[in-house]
């Protein structure tokens, strides 16, 4: 793989955009889409350490659970509990006739603040 830290980049800018949309979108209370981009944040963010321990492109899935087994990042039971949650969210932003319930204002800011905190959380392993 060529210029593997402008890959790791690219991912890690894209996570940086990918939660400040999912906090204009929930300051706007689109919630399932704000959902979907804390999501999203989550993934590009993983998809970085992907490259970095595994010197290739990443899979194109958007399991969370996948790319944390196969970086080597050991996750409490509440982060994974948290993945499976979050991972719902992917696809009502991309199939929207698989409709699952949206949680109300005060869960999706919850999930936000989680996302973010989780965020920084990877980004120091």
């Amino acid at each position: 793989m060529e210029n593997v830290k402008k890959h790791i980049e690219h991912w890690r800018n894209g996570a940086d955009e990918a939660i400040e949309t999912a906090e204009i979108l929930l300051s706007k209370k689109k919630i399932a889409f704000g959902l979907f981009f804390c999501h999203f944040a989550i993934e590009k963010q993983l998809k970085s350490q992907f490259i970095f321990h595994n010197n290739d492109f990443p899979p194109k899935t958007h399991n969370l659970l996948y790319f944390t087994k196969n970086i080597g990042i050991e996750i409490t039971d509440d982060i994974k509990l948290f993945f499976s949650e979050l991972m719902a969210f992917k696809i009502e932003g991309r199939y929207p006739e698989l409709t699952i319930p949206i949680p109300d204002y005060k869960k999706a800011k919850y999930i936000l603040k989680t996302s973010k905190e989780t965020l920084e959380w990877l980004r120091k392993k």
